[in-house]
C-alpha cells in the first residue's frame, strides 16, 4: 500500500480505477475548497452578508494573480456555492473556535480563494464593508493588496463523471491524537491569560487603508 511510503502526514483515503484516457484536471466536475479559520476577533455576520456578493458568473481579476503566459487570459469564473460554518466550537476561549470557509465551483483561478478569503476577512475586521466585494468584481482590476495564508486552504474535495470511490484502509489514529494533543496543550495556555488571540492578522491583509482607495496593478 503506497500509505506505508508516504510520510505520515500525507495519506490516499481513498481512490477509483479510471480508463488511461483520464484526466483528474480537465474532467472535474467541480471543486470544493474549504479555508478553515479561527474566530478571533471577527464579525461572522458581516462575512456571511459579504460572502454571497462572490456567487454567480463575474470577472474575478481582483482576485487572483495575472496570467502572464497568455496573451488574453481569461478570469471570468463561476461561483455556485459558498458558505461560513461553524466545525469545532471552543466554550472556554471563543476566539479559538474554528470555522470554515466552503467555496464550490468548477475551475478556479492562481490564487483566487485566497484572495477571496482575504478580502472577507477585512469584512470581517470592518476594515471594508461587503459591497467591496461588488465593487470589485465590476470593476474587473487588481488592487495592492496581501493573500490570506495558504497553511488553512485544502482542497476539500473533487467530482467527476462516472468515477466510484474506494476507501482505503487506513487508521488515522496515531495523527489524530499526536496533533490533538499539541493543539489541545496550546489552547490551554491560550485560555490561561498568558496568550491571547486578538486578531487574524498574519493570515490576511490587515492594513486600515480600504482595498479600493489602494493603487490597483496590471
Amino acid at each position: 500500500m503506497i500509505n506505508t511510503i508516504l510520510p505520515p502526514h500525507i495519506r490516499i483515503i481513498a481512490w477509483a480505477p479510471v480508463g488511461l484516457e483520464f484526466d483528474a484536471r480537465f474532467q472535474v466536475l467541480f471543486r470544493s475548497y474549504r479555508y478553515f479559520f479561527p474566530l478571533c476577533n471577527l464579525d461572522l455576520e458581516l462575512m456571511r452578508a459579504a460572502a454571497p456578493r462572490f456567487l454567480g458568473t463575474h470577472n474575478f481579476r481582483g482576485f487572483c494573480k495575472a496570467d502572464r503566459t497568455q496573451a488574453d487570459p481569461n478570469y471570468t469564473r463561476t461561483i455556485s456555492y459558498i458558505s461560513i460554518d461553524l466545525v469545532t466550537e471552543n466554550p472556554r476561549n471563543p476566539a479559538l473556535s474554528i470555522y470554515t470557509i466552503t467555496i464550490l465551483g468548477h475551475a478556479f483561478l492562481w490564487h483566487q480563494i485566497r484572495n477571496m478569503v482575504s478580502v472577507l476577512f477585512r469584512v470581517g475586521l470592518r476594515l471594508d464593508s461587503p459591497s467591496v466585494i461588488s465593487g470589485m468584481l465590476e470593476r474587473g482590476v487588481k488592487y495592492n493588496y496581501g493573500m490570506a495564508s495558504e497553511i488553512p486552504l485544502v482542497l476539500y474535495d473533487c467530482e467527476f463523471e462516472n468515477v466510484r470511490w474506494r476507501r482505503a484502509a487506513l487508521d488515522l489514529g496515531k495523527i489524530w491524537f499526536e496533533s490533538v494533543v499539541q493543539t489541545t496543550l496550546i489552547e490551554d495556555l491560550m485560555g490561561s491569560g498568558d496568550v491571547s488571540v486578538k486578531n487574524v492578522e498574519g493570515l490576511c491583509d490587515t492594513k486600515t487603508q480600504s482595498i479600493m482607495s489602494r493603487p490597483y496593478i496590471s
